[in-house]
């Protein structure tokens, strides 16, 4: 939800639910600490999820970027579940091959893969 800034001091900006929590975690991600962005996205996803709904547009997007970070600290189980939940959602709300059911798909079979090279033997 939108709130209009204070008489003090705004600019006529209006201020939106996830907007400071989605700047602070990309100031992490640019400073090349996924780590700290992973609570800031998973916080990001509940308040997204509660305020806007789970079938807004901008819910599952975030979910995505919290698998994406995720896979970044290392944390595959947790990628790999969270990508098969969304692409569940994203079939059933958007049908198969909408490009971001198809993305998600991507996502999850490269971290699949990426898990599967880890493992093999050398």
């Amino acid at each position: 939800m939108c709130r209009s800034p204070s008489r003090s001091g705004g600019a006529g900006r209006r201020r939106c639910a996830g907007r400071s929590a989605h700047s602070t975690r990309e100031r992490a991600c640019q400073i090349r600490d996924p780590g700290r962005a992973v609570p800031l996205y998973e916080q990001t996803v509940t308040d997204r999820g509660r305020v806007l709904s789970e079938d807004h547009p901008d819910t599952p997007t975030s979910r995505i970027q919290l698998a994406y970070t995720y896979r970044a600290v290392g944390d595959l189980h947790r990628a790999i579940l969270l990508y098969k939940q969304i692409l569940t959602d994203c079939e059933r709300a958007r049908g198969e091959e909408h490009p971001i059911t198809v993305a998600v798909r991507d996502n999850l079979t490269a971290v699949i893969a990426h898990c599967d090279d880890h493992l093999r033997p050398p």
